[in-house]
């Protein structure tokens, strides 16, 4: 299946602890053709090998009880091969350097553009291999 402006359809995993913006972006991207898991937290998001198979992780940087990098660095343990976008407010030099620790790492900084974060999931989507249907 193909969603808006040729981006093949995706199953992306999103976490946030802003319900107004998580429900927000999960909605436009669900009318942009997505699969999207939704949840509030890290601790929220299944680790008994529960959750299907996503094509991107969304995460924010700054949650509660575990910021957006340890959070990527434990759920990239099972799931090493899926790209990460991380969302933040916060365009400091210490973000920029951990980001630029971790492979197949976006930043994109707040306020979001949609048409940036859909331009990245679309290249995202062509460098996934073999993306198994959602």
């Amino acid at each position: 299946m193909q969603t808006m402006e040729g981006c093949p359809e995706i199953r992306i995993l999103l976490v946030d602890d802003d319900a107004g913006f998580r429900g927000a972006l999960a909605s436009v991207l669900t009318d942009d053709g997505h699969d999207v898991l939704s949840y509030a937290g890290p601790a929220d998001v299944p680790s008994n090998g529960s959750l299907p198979p996503v094509h991107v992780l969304i995460s924010d940087y700054e949650m509660p009880g575990e910021n957006g990098f340890s959070f990527i660095d434990r759920f990239r343990r099972r799931h090493a091969e899926v790209p990460v976008i991380v969302i933040t407010a916060h365009q400091t030099a210490a973000v920029r350097a951990q980001a630029a620790k971790r492979p197949f790492l976006e930043v994109v900084w707040k306020p979001l553009e949609y048409d940036e974060l859909h331009g990245l999931l679309h290249r995202l989507a062509g460098e996934v291999k073999n993306l198994p249907s959602p």
